[in-house]
């Protein structure tokens, strides 16, 4: 071998599968002949990433290219924005698997929400929304409508309410089978967003996971969930309103993990149990993690002193074992 040019064209779709797609353009689809074409006529998935920084002539040399677009990072509204005036959301874009947009507005979002039906492969969804007033209602109404999403990530610092999709009189039918809600949300709010996804079986909770005040709270009952991972790291629910969630959604779980503060009555091992037994019956793996505050003034309770029932032969058959 004398030089580069004499590698094999699946030497270079390894090769560029490390490399950022505008620079591949860029520096191979003028080159020869042979690179044109291994480009234009080749199996070659695009993924592309634009940041605020990225001249638009970069942004311009992938017109001829969208067919080839396999993945899509946009970086903040400017760039959503310049993108997507440049190439409206159409079916031209049928290999897109995976879109996401970070600090997009929830404006533009909704916009381009209506056109992703077009995209016959859009797999993957991850959007990070970046306003203070944010209508979680709408946005999850209309991804429910994408018809072959498998896994969403849907970001926010603010919290929104949901107990309006229960009245939606459509309920569209969906392929979702992960979920990680990546914004504050109620106990409600998971129960109502489980009704509209029948197919869903991880679903991850990473920022605070509350419960409205009984007299504000959704008399729902028991939903058919096929639900078998929950993860939810920041549960601040009282225990006794995480035990009734619990009940509603939990018949398929097989892993459960929570991370929980300054509730003492978390650390009964007897209720844990009974809880399990009653409800979980498929439960494999049990991670449980509880965060207790400590100042002068910090006092033990007698459901400190339960924790030690967490070291009975019920949890040690099972090889749960708590440090």
């Amino acid at each position: 071998m004398t030089c580069v040019e004499d590698l094999s064209n699946e030497v270079f779709l390894e090769i560029f599968n490390y490399l950022d797609s505008c620079d591949i353009l860029k520096a191979f689809i003028n080159l020869n002949i042979r690179f044109q074409r291994f480009i234009t006529d080749s199996h070659l998935q695009l993924k592309v990433k634009l940041y605020p920084q990225i001249k638009s002539k970069s942004k311009q040399i992938l017109l001829p290219h969208k067919r080839q677009i396999f993945s899509l990072y946009l970086y903040d509204h400017l760039i959503i924005n310049q993108f997507f005036t440049l190439y409206p959301i159409d079916s031209s874009f049928n290999q897109l698997q995976t879109l996401n947009v970070q600090f997009i507005r929830t404006d533009q979002f909704i916009q381009l929400l209506q056109n992703l039906p077009l995209l016959p492969c859009l797999f993957q969804l991850i959007v990070h929304l970046d306003d203070y007033q944010i209508d979680f209602h709408t946005i999850y109404s209309l991804i429910f409508k994408l018809p072959v999403l498998k896994y969403l990530k849907l970001s926010s610092l603010q919290h929104g309410r949901l107990s309006r999709l229960l009245f939606n009189p459509v309920k569209q039918s969906n392929s979702i089978k992960y979920l990680i809600i990546d914004h504050p949300c109620m106990d409600d709010d998971i129960i109502v967003l489980l009704s509209f996804l029948p197919h869903l079986r991880h679903l991850t909770c990473r920022k605070s996971v509350t419960s409205p005040p009984r007299f504000f709270k959704m008399p729902f009952p028991p939903i058919i969930s096929n639900l078998t991972h929950l993860f939810i790291q920041q549960c601040d629910m009282e225990f006794d309103d995480f035990e009734i969630f619990l009940q509603k959604i939990s018949s398929q779980l097989q892993v459960l993990k929570i991370v929980t503060f300054n509730d003492p009555s978390y650390l009964d091992a007897n209720r844990w149990k009974r809880l399990i037994l009653q409800n979980m019956l498929n439960l494999r793996k049990f991670y449980f993690e509880y965060h207790d505050y400590f100042d002068d003034n910090y006092k033990l309770t007698p459901y400190h002193r339960l924790s030690n029932q967490f070291l009975c032969s019920f949890w040690i058959e099972r090889q749960w074992i708590f440090d």
